[in-house]
């Protein structure tokens, strides 16, 4: 048996629910469509097929996300305020690129002494757009 997945959206473009269906709704998109209209009474045209995971064009879909009709992409909630919308590869991207963990940086990782993590801050890169990538240890140190 296969499955698919159709994104509900409202008008406002807003996803409201992810239906994955079976070999019971035809294999056609528009016959697809119409066939979710019938059995959920929601129009044809606001159902989008979508990913369960990323196999789809569209990408994945979730609950409380936008589709972006002039890219024909699905987009989470904005991170941050500064991040833009990556119409290509449906993702959200951050003013300023993600830099890299130093050698002694993985190594802890690696050795399990740190682990560090850069993590952006929206308030730092507001203040100063030069900056908003903060690396920070994530090791938590669990009581005995």
């Amino acid at each position: 048996m296969s499955y698919r997945s159709f994104a509900k959206i409202s008008e406002s473009n807003i996803v409201l629910q992810v239906l994955i269906v079976d070999d019971n709704c035809p294999n056609d998109e528009t016959q697809a469509k119409y066939y979710l209209e019938k059995h959920n009474n929601w129009p044809s045209d606001l159902w989008i097929p979508c990913a369960n995971k990323s196999e789809h064009s569209h990408g994945k879909a979730g609950i409380g996300w936008t589709w972006d009709s002039s890219c024909q992409k699905f987009f989470g909630p904005q991170p941050h305020a500064s991040w833009t919308k990556d119409t290509t590869n449906g993702v959200w991207v951050a003013p300023l690129t993600k830099p890299t963990l130093t050698a002694d940086e993985q190594t802890q990782n690696n050795n399990g002494s740190k682990m560090w993590a850069y993590e952006w801050d929206e308030s730092a890169y507001q203040a100063d757009n030069n900056n908003g990538w903060v690396l920070k240890d994530h090791l938590v140190d669990l009581p005995l």
